[in-house]
């Protein structure tokens, strides 16, 4: 899935947007669907969690054309970079912590 990380990014935003048309006084169905939002949300985060390497540059790339005025041309460019050292000091953590029961 290619855009996992704008769906990611506005699912939350088109949840508040929702959020919006429905009336004040109906508490319940404000929680419904703000649950509803959040557990969409959750869930396509977790695509990104399972799907993520350490061994690549960049991951879960988007790079698409946006707005064309003249000789300019802005894209939408969203993606995750890797930082091995980073990445490797998390797991070396996780590892050590996992040694130690108390």
């Amino acid at each position: 899935m290619s855009n996992v990380l704008s769906l990611t990014t506005f699912l939350p935003i088109l949840g508040v947007l929702l959020l919006l048309f429905i009336p004040k006084d109906s508490k319940g169905v404000l929680r419904n669907v703000t649950l509803a939002v959040t557990v969409v949300t959750f869930l396509v985060s977790l695509i990104i969690l399972t799907g993520f390497q350490s061994n690549a540059e960049f991951q879960f790339t988007e790079n698409l054309p946006w707005i064309a005025a003249g000789p300019f041309v802005m894209r939408y460019n969203i993606r995750v970079p890797v930082y091995r050292e980073l990445a490797m000091d998390r797991c070396r953590t996780v590892r050590n912590a996992l040694q130690y029961r108390y």
